[in-house]
């Protein structure tokens, strides 16, 4: 295939992940499922979380909004958080090393989801300083399925020393840190 369109498709991948880490960074402090719904309730939309909204196409994904409408809400002007054109951003970036080590296969998506895992965590703990157990469950699951045994235990190593770090000290940046290395071990090895 054409190198264009394979990196076209990488980068849109890699904005679908970011986008979707941004619906559990938004979701996961505030009770909601990630649905949409509340308690049972059927979900809606998606909307602006100040003005209640419904977003158009354009709107809803962090990166195009930049372009679109400026980082603002078009219907209430408030600014969108930074923290989700960061996290769709750092999906599109993972994604585009990870299309230049492996190109597009299995291997590509499953390192995609879990280096997506690491950076929604890093974000979650250093912005709420709250510590997602379901997350590192989810990431150490993932973790296992990993074809080389030096990459998984350096990754465990990583998530518990990083979790030890969180419970004794509650020190969100090395926390992060502790994330960070995680992503580079999982695109890298």
């Amino acid at each position: 295939m054409e190198p264009f369109f394979l990196l076209t498709v990488t980068i849109i991948f890699g904005a679908l992940f970011g986008n979707f880490a941004t619906t559990f960074y938004y979701r996961l402090p505030r009770g909601l499922p990630i649905n949409g719904g509340r308690l049972g309730i059927e979900g809606k939309a998606p909307h602006c979380s100040v003005c209640n909204n419904p977003l158009r196409y354009y709107e809803y994904l962090p990166i195009l909004n930049i372009f679109s409408t400026f980082g603002k809400c078009n219907y209430c002007g408030v600014k969108v958080d930074h923290s989700y054109h960061l996290l769709e951003l750092g999906g599109v970036i993972t994604a585009i090393l990870l299309f230049l080590q492996y190109g597009i296969n299995f291997t590509f998506i499953a390192k995609l989801i879990y280096a997506t895992l690491a950076i929604l965590w890093a974000a979650l703990c250093y912005q709420y300083r709250e510590f997602y157990n379901g997350l590192i469950i989810l990431l150490l699951g993932v973790v296992l399925m990993q074809p080389n045994i030096y990459t998984s235990f350096a990754i465990m190593l990583t998530i518990f020393g990083s979790s030890a770090v969180h419970r004794k000290f509650n020190l969100p940046l090395l926390m992060v840190f502790c994330m960070l290395i995680c992503w580079i071990l999982i695109i890298y090895l």
